[in-house]
């Protein structure tokens, strides 16, 4: 990992855990204290060893003459049992603080993911309509589950990287202290191995990279081809599919193999060359005056885990460097949910008595396209039902998702009563708008709970009624379970009548002010459609109803009809007195469907 890698990972670091600080330290802490505690017990093998050969302690080394100053020091003579005891005693010591490093670890990083997620999945609920819309599908999943996932790891290698490192300089400078001949050749031996696999190590991070990416394109795959699955089996394309996605497996395979083959050239020399260091190192060594096989076993013993500690860094450096870009990826993702929070500058208390309006609105989604809406004007009196009507592209929807406060104007007023909705509070507006789109959306749930759909306040008395009301009644008490018979993927179990009454019904339970339907008899047949319009007539004048259609027959009974082209109201009046004035363009277009 070059400087420049090191400077970028440290700063993606404390972005991402610098709330974590203190907890980090608490680590770095803790992991201090074990090497010490560690190098402390390895230390105290000289002075046994040493006793057990010679029956006194008796080393040159600084080791031998600190134990023999301390048990001077509490005028303690030394015996084999002291020392056996004062062993056993730092090595429990060592792995109890061990244990206590590895629970706080673990504990840190789980709060962290955990925390993390709610912190994104809140966030991204609660950005505007333009922004989630525009994601591609599997995005928020896989940054949410994936990266986050990633983050947690981190923490956790972190931390343990931190323990090898004081480990590393803590056994680094004890070995120095016992031999600082064999410990400086190791301290040698260990950078030329890191300088002669460091090429290796670019193309491993390269490869892995790679593999990352390959398995996200997979997974984005996997879930467009199965969310359009009946649509790939009718035109027969499954096979084509198959070969597509299968070219990436094989990529993914060719990659796994090259990951593995360079790990194995950088891990399996590593063992067989140390002993032959080690071995070489011990012939020089033996052969140098002022040779102690207990301090040079012991030197040995500290070079082992110095050696194994540089090689757990080496991964960890590798590993921290391939998690980049899950971390900057989560940073993107944490700016975009910055960026486009839903504002709500609204306080006031929803009351509607009189009348619902627009007042010259204009609505562009963006400066190339031109205006959706230009000029749009209508009103509304509560009670009523407007049915509004044009051309594909002629802005209907968009005027839906301005009324549902989806998106604002770019331009003009929507009034409620006189006062522009903006100033209601954006919660209690949409608690008294209910909304039924052409595409149901279904949980694979119960029918009872995706018509109370999260909301506690919806009694089993609300839905039973509701469901009468949205025509249900008769088709669910002809299923197993009725209400508690679940709909499937989308509610794939179900009709699409079926679907849109139950999407219908959820709407009604709320008992909204204002109920818009947006092209929800388009996509049925036609008994379905009879069975919508008995359930428009049954609420009829108990809320203000806005429907959205390309039937006409579906907004006969409206008492006011809006003309949709290029973005402007061309025509509104009662749908009948339209369709009795041949001039009309409801007429005109009335009687070219018939």
């Amino acid at each position: 990992m070059s400087i420049e890698r090191v400077k970028k990972f440290f700063y993606l670091f404390r972005r991402m855990y610098g709330k974590y600080s203190l907890q980090v330290f608490l680590l770095i802490g803790l992991s201090v204290f074990n090497g010490l505690i560690g190098s402390l017990g390895i230390s105290t093998l000289i002075p046994l060893f040493s006793y057990v050969s010679d029956g006194r302690i008796n080393g040159d080394d600084p080791i031998s003459r600190g134990f023999s100053a301390v048990f001077r020091y509490v005028n303690l003579a030394p015996s084999l049992k002291v020392l056996l005891i004062t062993v056993i005693c730092l090595f429990l010591l060592k792995a109890a603080v061990l244990a206590i490093f590895s629970y706080v670890k673990t504990l840190i990083a789980i709060s962290y993911e955990l925390q993390m997620r709610r912190k994104l999945y809140s966030k991204a609920l609660g950005t505007k309509w333009s922004y989630l819309s525009s994601q591609k599908l599997g995005y928020l999943n896989d940054v949410i589950i994936y990266d986050v996932g990633s983050l947690s790891a981190l923490l956790k290698q972190f931390a343990t990287f931190s323990l090898n490192l004081s480990s590393f300089v803590i056994y680094t400078v004890t070995a120095l202290s016992i031999s600082p001949f064999v410990a400086s050749a190791t301290m040698g031996f260990g950078l030329l191995s890191v300088l002669l696999l460091k090429p290796f190590m670019g193309k491993l991070l390269t490869v892995g990279q790679e593999g990352n990416l390959t398995k996200k394109e997979i997974a984005h795959q996997i879930n467009e081809n199965i969310l359009g699955a009946k649509t790939i089996k009718i035109m027969g394309v499954e096979r084509v599919l198959a070969e597509s996605t299968g070219k990436l497996f094989d990529k993914l395979r060719d990659l796994a193999f090259r990951f593995r083959k360079m790990r194995i050239i950088i891990d399996d020399p590593v063992e067989p060359l140390s002993m032959i260091f080690i071995t070489v190192l011990f012939a020089i060594s033996f052969l140098r005056p002022g040779f102690e096989l207990a301090a040079f076993l012991v030197t040995i013993y500290l070079i082992k885990n110095i050696l194994d500690y540089v090689d757990k860094m080496r991964d960890f450096a590798l590993s921290a460097n391939g998690m980049i870009p899950n971390i900057q990826r989560v940073i993107q993702l944490q700016n975009e949910l910055e960026e486009y929070p839903e504002e709500d500058k609204g306080s006031s208390e929803f009351k509607f008595d009189s009348e619902l309006s627009m007042k010259n609105i204009r609505f562009m989604y963006n400066k190339n396209n031109g205006y959706v809406l230009d000029g749009v004007s209508l009103s509304i009196k509560r009670g009523e039902m407007a049915g509004i009507i044009g051309v594909s592209g002629s802005g209907k929807t968009t005027l839906a998702d301005l009324l549902m406060r989806l998106f604002l104007p770019s331009s003009g007023e929507i009034l409620l009563d006189g006062k522009n909705i903006q100033n209601i509070k954006l919660d209690f507006w949409r608690k008294n708008i209910g909304y039924v789109a052409q595409d149901i959306f279904l949980k694979n749930d119960t029918i009872e709970n995706n018509i109370r759909f999260y909301d506690p306040d919806i009694s089993e008395a609300d839905i039973h009624e509701a469901a009468k009301m949205a025509q249900c009644l008769d088709f669910i008490s002809e299923l197993p379970k009725g209400l508690k018979h679940k709909v499937g993927e989308r509610g794939v179990l179900l009709s699409g009548g079926q679907r849109q009454r139950i999407a219908l019904a959820r709407a009604i339970a709320r008992h909204p002010e204002i109920l818009i339907l947006d092209e929800a008899t388009s996509s049925i047949d036609n008994q379905s459609e009879i069975l919508i319009k008995k359930a428009i007539e049954s609420i009829k004048g108990k809320m203000t109803i806005i429907i959205i259609a390309h039937r006409l027959s579906t907004i006969m009974d409206a008492d006011k009809l809006f003309y949709l082209e290029k973005g402007r109201v061309i025509e509104e009046g009662n749908p009948r007195e339209l369709l009795s004035n041949p001039n009309s363009h409801f007429s005109k277009i009335h009687n070219v469907k018939a």
